[in-house]
């Protein structure tokens, strides 16, 4: 790959807003329209990649997720604000 595509990507990738590709991430989550993600939620992306989680580990994942941007709610949500 030549330089002048390297470039190209670069700046393309550059020009994103960070907000609106989490926006757009979180909606692949949020099939259900809630305005949050549940564990069936990720249980359900988990089930279509391939990937077999127990719901400890759901938990935990849906702890540590977007951290800072998202925020869990009482009963284990990731909550958008």
């Amino acid at each position: 790959m030549g330089w002048w595509v390297h470039m190209a990507v670069t700046e393309r990738i550059l020009a994103r807003d960070p907000m609106e590709e989490i926006r757009r991430a979180f909606q692949l989550f949020d099939d259900d329209n809630t305005g949050k993600i549940s564990i069936r939620n990720l249980r359900r992306v988990a089930k279509e990649i391939g990937d077999r989680l127990e719901d400890d580990e759901l938990y935990v994942f849906s702890s540590l997720w977007f951290l800072g941007v998202l925020l869990m709610d009482t009963v284990g949500r990731l909550d958008k604000r």
